[in-house]
């Protein structure tokens, strides 16, 4: 907002006036790049009264995160905000609006931003849609209402207004579903090059909610210009299957499926690993393989049920059953349906250096099963019918 950028440019200020704040408490030497002579000088300037000290300080002090700092901070912003500064009315209203370091109170919501939305303040129009758009204490849901908000905030050019405006004419929620009239917005907005706008209306034309859908692309490389691994990993599945006029193209979806996995995307280290595995020369079965090991140290259940099942069956790499099972346990432990039925498998019959263990087989297929899991179906029927660690 452009009242965020003139707070920024005050607090620019203040900050530049840090060595006569630090001489006057006695830390002339403090390093000026540090979080801590940053907060030494906003607690200065607020001290003498600063308005946009406090808000920046009351910031701060939320970030820190214990009850004592968000209570200091809520004053600050109190102080600041019975003196009718919108910027602390707006941050304010937000904390009561979340309910996180205050009792949720959407009358007091209402109270403190109603004089804003008045005056058409586009921050407080915003957040009153919010508001309504989740819900709070004393002020019920009302996408309807949010969307009213959103319309206003949206005609006087606000990007968020027009953002949340936009998704909610996608959804048909209270207001008509009108896919051209968020396309509009949307164009509107990403022509900051922010990439999740631009994905966002990629979606859209790659779902064929507006046409052609091969116009998704562009979207996609602009935001994929940002080295956004969801645009990557995007344009890397359109090139793998091809899209409306726009044909597969295997090699641009391996450099795709190679940009995302290298900025660090799990989705597209496992997918680049599955390709890697199809090329099946030694070189790239080893890559997939260290693709599949890293990501599957990062918690990725997807990872470790496909290494597991690499370890068991041996084909491919040697066969290392207790591995796998060190992989899978955890996950299986946390409750993840996908890792408790390959654990399963290996219980059921056994594999390599893994004894076969069918009551505990059974255990962590009823276990998948209770969560819905579709591949536990038939696999537990089968162990009922034959007795396999269970009554028959």
């Amino acid at each position: 907002y452009p009242e965020m950028a003139m707070r920024a440019l005050l607090l620019l200020f203040v900050l530049c006036a840090i060595s006569p704040a630090m001489a006057a408490t006695g830390g002339a030497d403090c390093d000026v790049t540090s979080p801590e002579c940053v907060l030494q000088a906003l607690e200065t300037a607020s001290a003498k009264g600063d308005p946009v000290a406090k808000i920046e300080l009351a910031q701060e002090l939320l970030k820190a995160g214990t009850p004592e700092s968000a209570e200091r901070a809520v004053r600050l912003l109190s102080g600041v905000a019975a003196r009718d500064d919108a910027w602390a009315t707006i941050l304010l209203a937000k904390l009561y609006r979340e309910g996180k370091v205050v009792e949720q109170d959407g009358a007091k919501v209402l109270a403190l931003l109603a004089p804003l939305a008045e005056a058409n303040n586009a921050a407080a129009l915003t957040e009153l849609g919010e508001l309504y758009l989740a819900g709070a204490r004393s002020a019920p849901r009302d996408v309807a209402l949010a969307a009213k908000y959103f319309q206003r905030a949206a005609a006087i050019g606000d990007h968020w207004g027009m953002f949340q405006l936009a998704s909610l004419l996608i959804a048909g929620e209270g207001v008509d579903r009108d896919i051209d009239q968020a396309v509009t917005l949307l164009e509107e907005v990403g022509k900051n090059g922010d990439p999740w706008v631009l994905i966002t209306l990629g979606d859209l034309f790659a779902k064929d909610l507006a046409k052609p859908v091969e116009k998704a692309i562009p979207y996609y490389e602009q935001a994929a210009a940002s080295g956004n691994a969801a645009a990557l990993t995007r344009l890397a599945q359109v090139y793998q299957t091809g899209l409306g006029s726009e044909l597969a193209d295997p090699a641009k979806s391996r450099e795709f499926w190679e940009a995302a996995a290298t900025s660090g995307d799990s989705f597209a280290a496992v997918n680049l690993a599955l390709q890697l595995l199809e090329d099946s020369d030694e070189a790239s079965v080893n890559r997939a393989v260290a693709l599949l090991a890293d990501t599957a140290s990062r918690g990725d259940a997807w990872a470790s049920t496909i290494l597991a099942d690499l370890l068991v069956r041996g084909d491919v790499i040697p066969q290392d059953a207790q591995r796998a099972v060190a992989l899978l346990m955890p996950l299986a432990d946390q409750g993840n349906p996908a890792a408790q039925v390959a654990l399963s498998d290996i219980y059921a019959k056994g594999a390599g250096n893994v004894a076969a263990d069918p009551v505990c087989a059974f255990a962590l297929i009823d276990a998948a099963y209770q969560q819905g899991e579709a591949q536990a179906v038939s696999r537990l029927g089968f162990m009922l019918v034959h007795g396999l660690g269970c009554g028959q």
